[in-house]
């Protein structure tokens, strides 16, 4: 069932993947299949999917000494991707009100859509001892909301973490250093799936 294949599972690249078990199973139709499967077009043009692995690079090439340590110990550069993550700017979860509910003097009517700052909960200084800085082995980085939590977790958070690694071991494996080289210009979003 898909609670289970969500359980911890690659959502890419192995049998157990959420879209290799979608694909065999004979009990959904080719058009529940498409349901479950379309959310994943809207991943890769996401925010997250494109602009990590670049700020990813940019990071492992900034920072020598965490470089060093990625490149000693392989198994560490998912911290860094999670901290990379966590310090993104412009992350947002746009969710719709089920209810009519005022926040802070302002009325949010049933069916408004409502946008969350997952920058700002990521620099929240009650939860992140100095949020601004990067720090990769930071004990607090699993309360990172970067790729949401609990049910409205992102599902591409599989693939975004594994474009990002594999692009950052590829240099790594081809290279004795990485510098940095220049600015990094905003990417912006291929599709924009709350925009009318």
């Amino acid at each position: 069932n898909i609670e289970e294949m969500l359980n911890g599972k690659s959502l890419i690249s192995d049998d157990n993947s959420l879209i290799h078990n979608i694909q065999k199973d004979h009990s959904l139709s080719q058009k529940e299949k498409v349901a479950f499967i379309f959310p994943f077009f809207e991943m890769l043009a996401s925010k997250m999917t494109h602009e990590l692995p670049v700020h990813l690079i940019i990071k492992i090439a900034s920072h020598r000494v965490v470089q060093q340590r990625v490149r000693e110990h392989p198994e560490e550069l998912s911290k860094v991707v999670h901290e990379v993550a966590r310090g993104l700017e412009g992350l947002m979860l746009t969710r719709f009100a089920k209810e009519d509910v005022e926040i802070n003097g302002k009325q949010i009517k049933k069916g408004d859509k409502v946008a969350i700052s997952i920058t700002h909960t990521n620099k929240d200084n009650r939860v992140f001892k100095n949020p601004t800085s990067f720090n990769p082995w930071r004990l607090e980085l699993k309360e990172s909301l970067s790729f949401g939590a609990g049910e409205h977790r992102c599902l591409g958070k599989g693939i975004a973490i594994h474009l990002s690694m594999t692009a950052v071991q590829a240099l790594i494996d081809v290279t004795e250093f990485i510098e940095p080289g220049g600015d990094i210009h905003h990417i912006q979003p291929l599709w924009k799936p709350f925009e009318k």
